[in-house]
């Protein structure tokens, strides 16, 4: 998640709204042939994801479904700096002149960065916007404060935990075989990799994932 302070159903009619808010994304500014080529290929990616992954039309439906409006830059592919596959940004209270917090229904402006310069095969691109939206169906939630460590530690959990990103087979390809607790054991390294980030919470990561995690790591929300 990159933490900068500053959420379909298979209906036809609301897929075909997110896609056409998908194809929004802002092709502006000068743009190599490579770089045009990593901005259509990710978008193609968003465009698959949101009309096929039950995930995705679970957590959009969620959001929605508690006030919060998708704004029509919801989704963007972006060049991101070193390796990182994707990220949330919220709105920044400070920068906001609504009086209501930045989570709510009138005021809810988050952005879905995924990373176009650092594609992955599909499932791992999927699974990281699952991450993602995770999020943002937090972000709406649960208003969360991001300086708040435990407040960000809770949602990487959770994110990492409903994702699927620590599957086993995805386990194995990180060569860690962990069989007892294992998805829980990757969950927590994640989410302290995550927090790690996050410049209030760095010294802290472990001890916020742990404090955050029994709670956390159960709050299946909205898939239960």
């Amino acid at each position: 998640m990159l933490c900068t302070k500053g959420a379909l159903s298979r209906s036809p009619t609301r897929r075909s709204i997110l896609l056409e808010k998908v194809a929004l994304l802002d092709w502006s500014g000068n743009m190599t042939d490579a770089s045009a080529a990593n901005r259509e290929n990710c978008m193609r990616k968003l465009e698959l994801a949101t009309a096929r992954n039950s995930k995705v039309h679970k957590l959009i439906d969620a959001i929605q479904g508690l006030g919060c409006m998708i704004p029509s830059d919801f989704f963007l592919c972006r060049p991101c700096e070193g390796s990182i596959s994707g990220g949330f940004a919220a709105l920044d209270q400070k920068t906001s002149s609504a009086s209501s917090s930045s989570s709510s229904p009138l005021n809810y402006q988050p952005r879905i960065i995924m990373c176009e310069n650092n594609m992955l095969e599909t499932e791992t691109f999927e699974n990281t916007l699952v991450h993602e939206l995770v999020h943002a169906y937090d972000q709406c939630r649960a208003k969360i404060d991001w300086s708040n460590c435990i407040h960000h530690a809770c949602t990487e959990v959770r994110a990492s935990a409903l994702s699927g990103e620590c599957s086993l087979l995805h386990e194995i390809y990180r060569n860690n075989l962990t069989l007892r607790k294992g998805h829980q054991e990757c969950v927590k390294r994640r989410a302290e990799k995550s927090i790690a980030m996050n410049p209030h919470c760095k010294s802290i990561a472990a001890d916020a994932v742990s404090a955050a995690f029994k709670q956390c790591y159960s709050d299946k929300a909205p898939f239960e």
